[in-house]
This record gives structure tokens, C-alpha cells and sequence, in this order.
């Protein structure tokens, strides 16, 4: 059992050992001996210990015992109403952080991250994982070298299981912020921006709550109006039962070409003159991001997501929610004021 960090190694702490706390846990385990977890904190003993055994380290049941180890990176992976004490504590101990997505439930809690570890000189990354995905990163290429010409649309599908298939907080809108958009969907609001290259100006949204005992949504349907003319859409629905297969599809529209995006699966490029498809090899894109944001730290450069990015995505989202609830088009600068 590892009792405190080498100094020679990169020293990662875990903090949140539930669904995605298990995933960048290994995902970090698997980067190779110059990188070292020093401990997993969670207020569940018993879960904190399962994985600090798989990650062969030590299980805190207070994150603020382990961050006295002084980890060079915190990996927070809690219900979105802690991030804002914990990645404040996290800069304040000096640590590198990669924190799931949402940044925080509200903009103002997101902008203390943010300039908190400006303040501290510590690099801030967030959990926007699918844009390692290696059909997302060829969509980009082929975006970048203009062979889909300008983009028209684009519009993302989901369907995933709900209800105990994804942690409990999720429908408790006070710990999450809202329900499968800031859970789920926020993943499309950041690869779409992305990928478009252009912020999003005004959504239009409804949403169908959770119907046992939350009034956290279920199921959304959003518009978004990009600044350089695209326009995207957002449907998705995790029901409270198990869906299989489980779909994650995205369409990418432009004026010379189009692509067709399964997550996990294939991507599917299709113009007058060609038609073909690329299947997804077996990668893993938490690995992927964790490699990358090591680098950053190592490197001492701003990592590829950055902490605006979570801003920018979140900004999008509580539009989204506002737009539902008044049943009109909202501008998106209206929310960042």
C-alpha cells in the first residue's frame, strides 16, 4: 500500500469514487509508472476503499486529508453542488484540477473555479471526455480541412437509460443543477461549439420532467442558433428503464458535405462524389484525456479544454433551462451577464 506520494512521480488524487470516479481512477492507473495515485477520497468508506485497492493506494473518507498529500492533480468527480468547495480547496492546496463536468450548477459558483485558480497559478481542465473520442477527433479534421465546406446543421441524439441506471443525486436538482442536460447533454454543447467554431447566441428549449418525486428533466428538445449562421439541435431522453442499445448519434451538415457520427461506433462521410465509412477501434477516451491533461501539467501550458470552455458550456445550459421554463426563445448573453 502507497503511504505518501514519491516525488519523482506526477501525484493524482481521486476524489469521488462512484460510476466516473471509477473511470478516471483507472484511467490514470493505466498511465504508467512515472504517474502516481496517492489516494481516493470519497464520504463512502467502503467505496473509497475498493478502488484506492484497485489503484493500489490509500481511501480517505475526508477529500480535505488527502489534499494535504499535496497532489500535483485533483480529479473531482462529486455531485455538481460540491465542485465549487472542493475545487476551491483543491486550487488553495495548489493542485491541477480536472473536474467533471458541469464546472459548477450556477455561473457564479463556475467563475470562482475559474478565477480561484488563476489566482493560484493552477491549470483547471473539465471532463468534456467524448471530444477525445477518435470519431469526434476525425469529424474535426475533416471539418478543419474543409471538406464539408460551411456548416449548416448540426444536431445531436441521445438515448440512455435513467432512473437507477445513473446515480441518485442526478434527478435531485438541488445537488445537480437540473437533470440529464447538465448530467448528459452538456457533452453536445461542448462538442458542437467546438466542432461549429462558433458560440452559441440564442437557444430555444422544452423539457418533460422526471415524473417520480423530481422535478428534474427527462427528456429535452433544444434549438441553438450559432453566431456564424449554423444551426443545431439537441434531443435526448434517459426514460427510467433500461435502454438498449444505448445511442449516442450526431449529424454534422455543410454545404459541400455531410457526416454521420455513432459514438463508440463509426463515422460515415458522404458527399456527390464518395461515400465511405470509418469504424471506432476499442479506445478509451478517459485515457486519452488523462495523457493529455498530464502533459499540460508537465509541459506547464494551458490544457486543451479549458476552464472557459466549461463557462461557455454551462452559460448554454442554464439559457436552455431558462428558455423552458419561459417558453421562449433566450439569448444566451442574457444568462452571462
Amino acid at each position: 500500500m502507497v503511504m505518501s506520494k514519491d516525488p519523482s512521480k506526477l501525484a493524482v488524487a481521486i476524489i469521488g469514487a462512484g460510476q466516473v470516479g471509477q473511470k478516471h481512477g483507472q484511467a490514470f492507473a493505466n498511465l504508467g509508472p512515472d504517474v502516481q495515485i496517492v489516494g481516493v477520497a470519497d464520504s463512502d468508506e467502503n467505496r473509497a476503499a475498493r478502488l484506492a485497492a484497485i489503484c493500489s493506494s490509500r481511501a480517505f473518507a475526508d477529500y480535505r486529508d488527502l489534499l494535504e498529500l499535496a497532489p500535483n492533480i485533483a480529479v473531482v468527480c462529486l455531485p455538481h453542488h460540491l465542485h465549487h468547495e472542493v475545487g476551491l480547496a483543491a486550487a488553495e492546496a495548489g493542485c491541477h484540477i480536472l473536474m467533471e463536468k458541469p464546472l459548477a450548477p450556477t455561473l457564479a459558483e463556475a467563475r470562482a473555479i475559474v478565477a480561484h485558480c488563476r489566482q493560484r497559478g493552477v491549470y483547471l481542465t473539465v471532463g468534456f471526455v467524448h471530444r477525445y473520442r477518435t470519431e469526434f477527433q476525425q469529424a474535426y479534421q475533416l471539418i478543419a480541412s474543409g471538406q464539408l465546406g460551411e456548416l449548416t446543421m448540426m444536431t445531436d441524439i441521445f438515448g440512455l437509460p435513467g432512473g437507477v441506471h445513473i446515480p441518485g443525486w442526478v434527478w435531485q436538482s438541488r445537488q445537480a443543477g437540473g437533470g440529464i442536460l447538465l448530467y448528459s447533454g452538456i457533452h453536445s454543447l461542448d462538442w458542437q461549439r467546438w466542432l461549429v467554431g462558433s458560440e452559441v447566441n440564442e437557444v430555444f428549449a422544452r423539457t418533460v420532467p422526471q415524473r417520480q418525486s423530481s422535478d428534474a428533466e427527462q427528456a429535452l428538445v433544444v434549438t441553438l442558433s450559432y453566431a456564424n449562421g449554423c444551426l443545431g439541435t439537441l434531443i435526448g431522453h434517459q426514460p427510467g428503464y433500461l435502454v438498449t442499445p444505448r445511442t449516442r448519434s450526431t449529424e454534422i451538415y455543410g454545404l459541400q458535405a455531410c457526416l454521420r457520427i455513432r459514438s463508440g461506433e463509426y463515422l460515415e462521410f458522404s458527399n456527390d462524389t464518395q461515400a465511405y465509412r470509418l469504424d471506432v477501434g476499442r479506445d478509451d477516451p478517459f485515457v486519452t484525456q488523462a495523457r493529455e491533461f498530464v502533459a499540460a501539467v508537465r509541459g506547464r501550458r494551458e490544457p486543451w479544454i479549458t476552464g472557459e470552455d466549461g463557462l461557455r458550456a454551462l452559460a448554454v445550459s442554464l439559457a436552455i433551462f431558462r428558455s423552458a421554463e419561459m417558453g421562449q426563445p433566450v439569448s444566451v448573453s442574457n444568462i452571462v451577464k
